[in-house]
């Protein structure tokens, strides 16, 4: 099954990193409208859920393979999603350094949220979109110790689902007010590790995605948009566990719908595949330089979301002039 007959995947993972763009950079942050805040919150959920349940998609969807060459071939992903990680998280160095040298917090304590957020919380300052890569990582290698043990399909999303129930606790824990001395320290424990729960969210979706691509008969358009939809407007009501589960249940029909979309071969394919990846990694480093140099890390509004947005347009732009360029 080749990878390019998904194109609907490639559009739809180019607009959730423009969701992303906006969950960093607030452009509507001056709007108090409590729908509106409900609608930009549950879309915002959904930016980097859909990232992993087309990872997943695309990790599962050979079949006919034994339990040994699919569980090599999760564990190969998992260590590529670390390079990557490792990678980037040295690109956005000068951020992390930057940001470590100006909080005031004392060397001891920068290198312990060094150390902690390159191990177990994924991102730094400026960074904090890196915690996907080393997700998938950790999603990637909970997948293939239970695949290499013999686990069963059920028992692995028995488990993904337990993990997901754990990371959703764990942040609303983290988000929830709370001045009982026990949730404190609970709080405190959480926010000095992982920082919150999303790492254990990522073998669910990853799962989820691997569903999709294995499934015998194709979700009809109509019903995965209808699925897509009520869970959305089921999310909006921003109730603790229940809209953690409509975020689920909306990326798996946002996905499904994409699936369900056929769309003509284009060049444009290929370019939104690269400027998602491109908008996804690197529009951090343009709100850095942006507020650096005109915002004083006022990072939220219009302006700095135009200016990643711009900024990794032109960068996408770029092998497309290089081109144009050596035909002249």
């Amino acid at each position: 099954m080749e990878v390019k007959r998904y194109y609907s995947l490639d559009l739809l993972k180019w607009i959730m990193s423009i969701v992303v763009i906006a969950q960093h950079t607030r452009p509507f942050e001056r709007i108090d409208n409590a729908l509106f805040l409900r609608c930009e919150a549950m879309l915002f959920s959904l930016s980097v859920p859909t990232f992993f349940v087309c990872t997943g998609f695309f990790l599962f969807r050979e079949r006919g393979e034994g339990r040994k060459e699919l569980a090599l071939r999760v564990k190969r992903y998992a260590l590529r999603a670390l390079r990557l990680y490792l990678l980037w998280t040295a690109v956005y160095l000068p951020c992390t350094f930057y940001g470590y040298f100006t909080d005031g917090k004392g060397v001891l304590v920068d290198l312990y949220l060094l150390v902690q957020g390159t191990v177990l919380g994924g991102s730094h300052f400026y960074s904090w979109h890196l915690w996907y890569l080393l997700a998938v990582f950790y999603g990637g290698a909970i997948l293939y110790l239970l695949i290499r043990r013999g686990r069963s399909a059920r028992a692995i999303f028995l488990a993904a689902t337990v993990l997901f129930l754990m990371g959703v606790t764990m942040s609303e824990i983290v988000d929830a007010p709370s001045s009982l001395p026990a949730v404190s320290l609970i709080r405190t424990g959480i926010v000095r590790t992982f920082e919150s729960g999303r790492m254990f969210a990522a073998p669910l979706y990853l799962v989820l995605g691997g569903w999709l691509a294995r499934r015998k008969a194709a979700v009809s358009a109509r019903a995965a948009a209808a699925v897509a939809v009520t869970a959305f407007l089921a999310g909006t009501l921003r109730i603790p566990l229940w809209s953690d589960f409509m975020t689920v249940l909306a990326t798996a029909g946002i996905v499904s719908l994409a699936l369900a979309v056929v769309l003509k071969p284009s060049p444009v394919w290929k370019f939104l595949d690269r400027a998602s990846k491109i908008n996804y990694y690197l529009h951090m480093m343009f709100v850095f330089l942006y507020t650096l140099c005109f915002r004083e890390f006022a990072y939220y509004g219009w302006d700095v979301f135009l200016a990643a947005v711009a900024g990794c347009l032109a960068i996408s732009l770029l092998p497309a002039v290089k081109k144009k360029g050596k035909d002249v």
